[in-house]
């Protein structure tokens, strides 16, 4: 179709008519159709599926049991706290079963065995059976139990190396799932938005079709010159590529939603959510620092490790001195050959060991060892201080984004009606195009702003939430 094509049609007054009011409808229309502020609560609109719509609230429990990256958290601290757990080795008795079947000819071995099983005769020490004896089998089985007593104050400090390390993984694991969760957040807030651009961008194209419509319309009562129609066609065309990538994202955007829910909701079961209030998260975050009882996981985390390098760093400085432990074990030997009972042994004593030169190895692992936990008692201070910084910024975020939303919301519907009034002016011969176009363009600019005026709305209070620690 070419610029020009409708101009042949010679439409009559009663279809400029109803373009006009086509065109008024539109732009009431907007007016709902626009982002209404994010909160998580459900609008008027029912959901296909029985378990209700995709409200943030629901978006954010399925990502929890669903999004990839959630169930690694859970994963990664599942394993650190059984990695901790594994410190109270150093304390704990350790028990062991063992056992062993042998054949062999080897005298020394086969004399050490007689003794063992208590099986000894005259015959046993003739030169010839002590020299050359014959293959025999022997069965051995028995308890062992080693009890650790002193090995650089491990024993001492198991308990609480134990406590950090368990602490720590459950920091981390807290920190990378309300990382998955602000994903989720920001996967939906960017679904919302993209189709209500869609919306938005429909409410132009709608316009600027039927600002074409009149140009047509009055190129063909001689009104307006070509330069004029052929200009507001190109805008249409601009106004219909706009509304093609505006559909596009949309579908992305759900593709993304789907990929941390594990289903793909249709636009039906994704109700407009309600206004947010940023005064509800700011009531939520309030005394979320670092003395109060909720504290930033990431902060969490690295106090923990600081305590546990802390304690790896006393360890060894203590592994200077000798280490002591106890071993018991009770056996039992036997001639599988020569039946009878088996000859029970047990044997209980203390081992020392004091390494007194081994080339400066305890002595360099002990000023690594403190390094490391000075090194992680910085990094706590600079979390500290970064995570502090942070909280102030999503503060100040939050603060702004509700007027910035209401600055956005009135700056949309002052567009609306200077463009409602322009395109009436326009349709009278009393506006220049060059006017009416200048006009549609900052009320299509003044659409996408309040689009994201109102994700950041969401987005700085679920950021603010996570800043605090409390997202989870």
């Amino acid at each position: 179709m070419t610029p020009f094509s409708r101009i042949d049609e010679a439409p009559g007054r009663g279809r400029l008519r109803r373009m006009i009011a086509a065109l008024l409808m539109s732009l009431v229309a907007s007016f709902g159709l626009l982002w209404a502020p994010l909160s998580g609560a459900a609008s008027d609109v029912p959901a296909s599926g029985e378990v209700g719509p995709w409200t943030l609230a629901r978006v954010l429990d399925a990502a929890r049991a669903a999004s990839p990256a959630a169930l690694a958290a859970s994963a990664h601290g599942r394993a650190g706290e059984a990695d901790g757990a594994a410190a109270w080795s150093a304390l704990l008795p350790h028990v062991a079963f063992r056992a062993g079947l042998t054949r062999s000819d080897d005298p020394a071995l086969l004399f050490a065995q007689r003794l063992q099983q208590g099986t000894f005769t005259s015959q046993d020490f003739a030169i010839e059976s002590l020299n050359q004896p014959g293959p025999r089998n022997a069965l051995e089985y028995g308890l062992v139990l080693e009890q650790p007593l002193w090995n650089g104050a491990a024993e001492v400090t198991a308990p609480s190396m134990a406590s950090h390390a368990k602490g720590e993984a459950r920091a981390a694991a807290r920190a990378e799932r309300a990382d998955a969760l602000l994903d989720a957040v920001r996967r939906y807030v960017a679904y919302i938005s993209a189709r209500e651009r869609v919306a938005a961008d429909s409410v132009g194209l709608a316009a600027v079709r039927s600002a074409h419509a009149s140009a047509v319309e009055r190129h063909g009562r001689g009104q307006i010159p070509d330069l004029d129609t052929l200009r507001t066609f190109a805008r249409e065309a601009e106004g219909r590529e706009r509304w093609l990538l505006s559909v596009r994202d949309r579908e992305l955007a759900r593709r993304r939603l789907a990929d941390v829910i594990g289903v793909s909701p249709a636009d039906g079961e994704i109700p407009s959510p309600a206004p947010a209030d940023p005064n509800a998260f700011l009531v939520q975050g309030t005394d979320a620092g670092a003395d109060s009882a909720i504290v930033a996981p990431e902060l969490g985390a690295a106090r923990e490790r600081a305590n546990r390098l802390g304690l790896e760093a006393d360890r060894a400085s203590h592994r200077l001195l000798p280490s002591l432990n106890g071993r018991a074990s009770l056996s039992y030997y036997r001639d599988p050959d020569a039946g009878g009972e088996a000859e029970r042994r047990w044997f209980a004593g203390l081992a020392l060991d004091w390494p007194l030169f081994d080339g400066t190895q305890r002595w360099n692992e002990k000023k690594a060892a403190s390094a490391r936990a000075d090194g992680a008692r910085a990094e706590l201070e600079s979390i500290r201080r970064e995570l502090a910084a942070r909280e102030e910024a999503a503060r100040r975020d939050l603060e702004i984004a509700g007027p910035r939303r209401d600055a956005a919301r009135a700056a949309r519907d002052a567009s609306h009606e200077a463009l409602r009034l322009a395109v009436a002016r326009y349709r009278a011969g009393l506006l220049p195009l060059d006017d009416l176009l200048a006009v549609d363009a900052e009320a299509a600019t003044a659409r996408e702003r309040l689009i994201a005026r109102e994700a950041d709305v969401e987005l700085a209070g679920y950021t603010y939430l996570h800043a605090t620690g409390r997202l989870k």
